[in-house]
């Protein structure tokens, strides 16, 4: 069973965040669109993403916003921004705050694409090594809960030893 990373795409242009959904789908990933950020924002709390595509500059909630809804919920998600407006100050706000990378509107389709791979592959790759940490953990936790049952078994036991049997 192979894993589909999921995609959130957010954008006020919709016939952008359409072209990107199909691109993206075609490259085997699961694409969702949001056309504006307060919608991105319930999406992001109803279901997990494993990376965002984010307009920085929309009408009612802008990029950063929801760059700092996704960092307030700790939310472990990448962000990809995507802008067409004052570039290099934008992509500079936009890494300082944690975006994995930004990119220029109108987009290079086999930059995105090289980007997201990149990035979908560095987010399974952190995955995995949280997996790998949080396993002895739970098994830590199984052996002191099985060591405390063994404890109160061989306490009852001890207690039934010494009651005499009267026959």
């Amino acid at each position: 069973m192979s894993y589909t990373p999921k995609i959130l795409i957010v954008d006020d242009e919709p016939h952008l965040c359409s072209s990107l959904k199909t691109l993206l789908s075609h490259q085997g990933y699961e694409a969702h669109t949001s056309t504006c950020g307060k919608q991105a924002m319930e999406s992001l709390a109803e279901n997990g993403f494993d990376l965002v595509l984010l307009d920085i500059v929309m009408p009612d909630v802008d990029g950063y916003q929801v760059m700092d809804y996704i960092d307030c919920r700790s939310l472990d998600t990448p962000v990809i921004f995507i802008t067409g407006h004052a570039y290099v100050d934008s992509a500079v706000a936009a890494l300082r705050r944690g975006a994995y990378d930004c990119l220029r509107k109108p987009l290079d389709h086999e930059e995105l694409l090289k980007t997201v791979a990149g990035v979908v592959d560095r987010k399974r790759r952190n995955d995995g090594q949280k997996q790998l940490f949080k396993r002895p953990l739970e098994a830590k936790e199984e052996l002191e809960a099985l060591q405390k049952v063994k404890h109160e078994l061989l306490a009852r036991m001890s207690h039934t030893m010494r009651i005499p049997v009267n026959g």
